[in-house]
Formats: C-alpha cells, sequence, structure tokens
C-alpha cells in the first residue's frame, strides 16, 4: 500500500499521487473555475473539506442493521448501486412485513366475526365475547 505515513505535527505540505484518469478529468473540469484556475492545492483542500467527514463518518461511525450495530464500510470502489440495491431489499422486506401483518388481523376480525355468529358487532358477539372474560378472570 505504500510507505508507511509519518504525522509530524501539521506539516504544510505533502506529497500525493492521482493515479485515477476519472479523477484527473474531474480535477481538470474544476480547475476551469476561476475560484481554482491557478492553485491545485484550493483543489485539494476543498475536497478534503467534503470528503474527509464523509470518510470518517464511514469509518467510525456505527449503523444498525437487522437489530445489530455494525460500522459503516468503506468499499474499494463507491458504488451507489449498493446502496439502492439495499434499499429495495428492505423495502421489499417492508412490503413482505406488511402482507403477513394484513392477513393476520384480517384473519383475526374474521375469527371473530364467527365467534359473534356471524354479525360483526351484533348481541350475540357481545354476549359471547362477556361469557369469555368472566369465565376467563
Amino acid at each position: 500500500m505504500g510507505r508507511k505515513m509519518k504525522l509530524d505535527g501539521n506539516c504544510g505540505s505533502k506529497f500525493i499521487t492521482i493515479d485515477d484518469e476519472k479523477k484527473w478529468a474531474l480535477i481538470r473540469e474544476i480547475a476551469t473555475v476561476d475560484r481554482y484556475k491557478n492553485s491545485f492545492n484550493a483543489i485539494v483542500n476543498d475536497a478534503l473539506m467534503f470528503g474527509l467527514p464523509e470518510l470518517h463518518r464511514r469509518l467510525f461511525d456505527k449503523v444498525e442493521i437487522d437489530g445489530e450495530e455494525k460500522t459503516v464500510s468503506v468499499p474499494r470502489e463507491y458504488s451507489e448501486d449498493a446502496l439502492y440495491f439495499e434499499l429495495v431489499r428492505l423495502m421489499r422486506e417492508n412490503i413482505a412485513n406488511q402482507v403477513v401483518l394484513k392477513r393476520l388481523v384480517c384473519s383475526i376480525f374474521n375469527l371473530l366475526a364467527v365467534w359473534g355468529e356471524g354479525a360483526r358487532m351484533g348481541e350475540a358477539f357481545k354476549k359471547v365475547f362477556s361469557k369469555t372474560r368472566r369465565t376467563s378472570s
């Protein structure tokens, strides 16, 4: 992974190597803006201002996934697709849970209707329900 990094105070200058051509294309495009025309350091410092807090958050913050706390991982190549696939998976799970809950509630309601001799809110239901409450107490 390269040489070991030494942090010896707040040194004013560090050297970086950028191998990715896509990143260089972005840097060249940003350099066309008046504020960044003659200053590579301004581009890098502003990029650090936006990206460094995000990197720190991904390395050290924890999120709760499926009831357990996990650290947010930093993929080698950041992919928004992974985020969207995870969102779709969680949404499908949520829909499945709602369908199961709806079926359970409907089944309970139908069972209570049968116990009430077909009258959902009739007197027969009240009598049966009150008898079962007295005997169970």
